[in-house]
């Protein structure tokens, strides 16, 4: 019996068409979003409801899981693209409190959302490296001709045997080298506190590439050389790997300390380079230990040592043969990015533009909207309203003084609004209003929303 030919199809909840479009994809896509989206102006408003937090979470289950479900599997067109990002940012800015007028521009730089191609490439890049951990997955990739992260890229698997005998610490959360440096400073510190006392603990670290080369090195936690090795490579998650085996092969309990989270997930996934499988099959451990470091946090004895001896190792004074003088040896390309987990490709992507830090949990709705609205530019002042309202409005003028009422004056230079008398900043620069605007203290926000709202207020009518 053949089977019947159909316009359109739905496989797994995904609508594919015959003649290759995304229309009823995309349809189906932005009608859930815009359903979200009056979801959300239902159960919140301006003054109270359900906070930022979760809101953005209703976002994130409702409208980005769906986006990642479907849209990576669709041939997108920019336009169909650009559709599912308006989309989106609807129920971004609503959540927020935010008019849907909101500047584009300032909304991504609250980094509180990715875009749907971001939100493409990561799920993408996820279940490349899903597959890269079982031998059918990697048969797939290789006949779709499709080449994995370099980080997975060329993994060999570990024995069973020996891969029982290696236990991975979990990987702590929230550890971005910028946005969390207390955090990451406090885990080093108890981390060297707990372990450098123990005798079979054990610092690694690579560096490079230079010239095609990386170099491994570990050290004990007094920061004595224990190992040191070069490897032939311009993948420092390989350096990493070598050197957590060279650890290995040092102590058969080793309890080794490293900051390479992608070295760290290899172990895990039980694929590492063939040099570092080379080290450990040859000399097995009894029962090792992997648990992550952050780097670069002021700590002193073995995690310094193992980083210095490996760029030691690296000759950077060493001229190559043929360079002029002063040329010293040539650093190769590294990696742009060293994430292939979904939740930290995007968490770094966010961070990476957000200019504004986001509000304090002990602040209220209302304090989250008009904190939000500052950093957008779309408080209800005189200017704004002048705008979108001529009539109510006719002038932009300040209703306390015949200044412009933008958003500067509103809120820093006018001295004549009765209602800010008592809250009137000393230092009215224009760099203290924008350092007073990125400050993250709580207390610090709850006076600038303090600040708006009296700012905003209408003055009272006169009696009839």
């Amino acid at each position: 019996m053949p089977i019947p030919a159909r316009q359109e199809i739905r496989v797994l909840g995904v609508h594919f068409s015959n003649m290759a479009h995304n229309t009823t994809a995309v349809s189906r896509l932005i009608a859930a979003a815009n359903q979200v989206a009056r979801m959300i102006k239902r159960v919140t408003s301006k003054n109270h409801g359900m906070k930022e937090t979760e809101t953005t979470k209703l976002v994130q289950a409702f409208v980005v899981s769906r986006y990642t479900y479907v849209a990576p599997f669709l041939n997108l067109k920019p336009r169909e693209e650009d559709r599912l990002d308006r989309a989106l940012r609807k129920c971004v800015k609503l959540s927020l409190g935010l008019p849907v007028s909101t500047s584009n521009e300032r909304l991504m730089a609250l980094g509180v959302h990715n875009t749907t191609k971001e939100l493409i490439d990561a799920q993408r890049i996820a279940q490349q490296v899903r597959l890269t951990r079982t031998k059918t997955g990697r048969t797939i990739l290789n006949r779709l001709d499709i080449t994995p992260p370099t980080m997975v890229r060329d993994r060999f698997d570990i024995p069973r045997e020996i891969r029982e005998r290696i236990h991975i610490d979990p990987l702590p959360r929230h550890m971005h080298p910028e946005h969390d440096q207390v955090r990451r400073t406090l885990r080093a510190q108890y981390l060297s506190k707990t372990w450098d006392s123990h005798p079979a603990t054990i610092y690694v670290d690579g560096a490079g590439p230079t010239n095609g080369v990386t170099t491994a090195a570990a050290c004990s936690s007094s920061g004595n050389p224990i190992a040191m090795a070069s490897i032939k490579t311009t993948d420092p998650t390989r350096a990493e790997e070598v050197a957590i085996a060279l650890a290995i092969s040092a102590h058969p309990r080793a309890i080794i300390l490293t900051d390479s989270q992608e070295a760290c997930r290899n172990f895990l996934r039980g694929r590492i380079c063939r040099q570092a499988l080379r080290i450990i099959t040859n000399q097995p451990p009894e029962g090792a230990q992997i648990i992550w470091l952050p780097g670069y946090q002021g700590q002193t004895g073995g995690n310094v040592a193992a980083h210095a001896l490996a760029r030691d190792s690296l000759f950077r004074a060493f001229t190559p043969a043929g360079c002029p003088p002063g040329k010293g040896a040539s650093r190769s390309p590294s990696p742009p990015s060293l994430r292939t987990a979904y939740r930290e490709i995007l968490l770094e992507q966010r961070l990476g533009r957000r200019r504004f830090p986001a509000p304090h949990p002990s602040l209220t709705r209302l304090e989250e909207v008009l904190l939000r609205q500052l950093h957008t530019n779309t408080l209800p002042i005189p200017a704004t309203l002048h705008k979108y309202y001529p009539d109510i409005y006719p002038t932009p003028q300040c209703p306390h003084c015949d200044q412009t009422g933008d958003l500067l004056h509103t809120m820093w230079h006018c001295t004549q609004n009765p209602n800010m008398k008592n809250i009137t900043p000393n230092n009215r620069s224009t760099t203290q209003w924008e350092a007073t605007l990125l400050n993250p203290h709580p207390a610090c926000q709850k006076w600038l929303a303090d600040r708006a709202e009296r700012a905003t207020r209408r003055p009272l009518a006169a009696p009839d």
